[in-house]
């Protein structure tokens, strides 16, 4: 079964609270290979993992990589925001990177609080606890924390960046559950050293 990962999507004007909306990773899978011997299809599955490549992505301004194995999902675009959604591909990933764009340069402390208290009402969550921390994103530095939290009595770590950069403000939130974090790593990694707001 497709691990549950629960994510906030700010949904209103910079400087509001209104709620984010729910966003689930729920997939059932129920293929059934007829005809086809146990050995071919294993070829097959090691195949396509091999030939997959990290694909540069440009859109809404900002840059990055998006690494073998993982799909940008979303995107969108509306007159308060952008926000591009970054999830690791496959049955049983939970890695997901939500990046969202305001413009104008938003006091950052803020900003943050703003996400931090939309994550805090998501019905899913339970047991949430934040940590504050400076760490940078990439190139970028600004106010930042990591979180903890249980959905759907599964463990889950995250964290989120906020940044000014050439006239935007940037939120940039990650998330995984803590079984997936090895797993994880590499793509994470990838997609922050990469990251450019052009």
């Amino acid at each position: 079964m497709k691990k549950s990962v629960a994510v906030c999507r700010f949904t209103g004007e910079a400087g509001s609270e209104r709620p984010a909306n729910d966003r689930h990773k729920l997939m059932s899978a129920g293929r059934h290979v007829k005809g086809i011997g146990f050995l071919p299809v294993c070829l097959a599955l090691i195949l396509c993992a091999c030939t997959e490549k990290d694909t540069p992505v440009e859109h809404y301004g900002v840059s990055f990589i998006c690494p073998a194995g993982w799909k940008v999902s979303e995107t969108e675009d509306n007159e308060s925001y952008q926000s591009i959604t970054v999830e690791k591909k496959g049955i049983g990933s939970s890695g997901i990177a939500i990046i969202t764009l305001f413009d104008g340069e938003l006091e950052l402390d803020e900003f943050l609080q703003i996400f931090k208290d939309a994550l805090e009402e998501q019905e899913e969550y339970s047991n949430m606890e934040f940590q504050d921390t400076e760490d940078a994103y990439g190139q970028y530095e600004g106010p930042s924390c990591k979180y903890t939290v249980l959905t759907m009595s599964q463990p889950h770590r995250g964290s989120m960046h906020v940044f000014n950069a050439n006239g935007r403000s940037v939120h940039i939130m990650q998330q995984e559950a803590v079984e997936d974090s090895k797993a994880n790593l590499p793509g994470f990694r990838k997609l922050e050293e990469s990251f450019t707001v052009d």
